[in-house]
């Protein structure tokens, strides 16, 4: 699973690399922060555990984080332009980036493997089968790229080279 999670990464670095086009469209503020709406899947999480299809130990704090993530979204793209706006979202970024860092890794570490740390019942092995899988595999890593690449433009770091002016 920590092979493919960097395959990912690669993948979308590679494209928002290469692609002024690609990075021109992320400039949006409010979309890519109401992007994180579909977070609300921590439900499934949820139900899961308490289902006892996936273990607690990862489902509680990864679909709870990811619920609250994704109801906030809109309500912090609102008002993203404005200072009071933008340190909220700065705040939530980090929130989800922190969210995603702890559902992988209790992920990996409640799931059989090399990284496996905690024995959970049930085991977590529901997590690497589809359609399941598509979050660790692909949404997880484009959550992280947006919140990173949101996060690199609230900070006021340059993210689409401005053209001088024609004469």
């Amino acid at each position: 699973m920590g092979g493919v999670l960097a395959i990912a990464f690669a993948v979308l670095w590679l494209s928002l690399a290469l692609s002024p086009t690609l990075r021109s469209l992320l400039t949006n503020h409010p979309r890519l922060i109401r992007l994180h709406v579909w977070r609300l899947e921590g439900l499934v999480f949820l139900l899961l555990a308490i289902t006892g299809q996936v273990p607690a130990l990862w489902a509680v704090p990864a679909g709870t984080g990811d619920f609250l993530i994704g109801a906030t979204a809109f309500w912090v793209a609102r008002d993203v332009h404005t200072e009071q706006g933008r340190r909220r979202a700065i705040r939530f970024t980090i929130l989800g980036m922190i969210d995603l860092v702890i559902a992988i890794s209790l992920g990996i570490t409640t799931n059989p493997g090399a990284l496996h740390v905690f024995d959970v019942t049930p085991q977590a092995e529901l997590l690497t089968q589809f359609p399941l899988a598509m979050v660790p595999a692909f949404l997880v890593p484009l959550a992280f790229t947006i919140h990173i690449v949101t996060l690199w433009q609230l900070v006021g770091w340059p993210w689409v080279a401005h053209r001088p002016a024609a004469a």
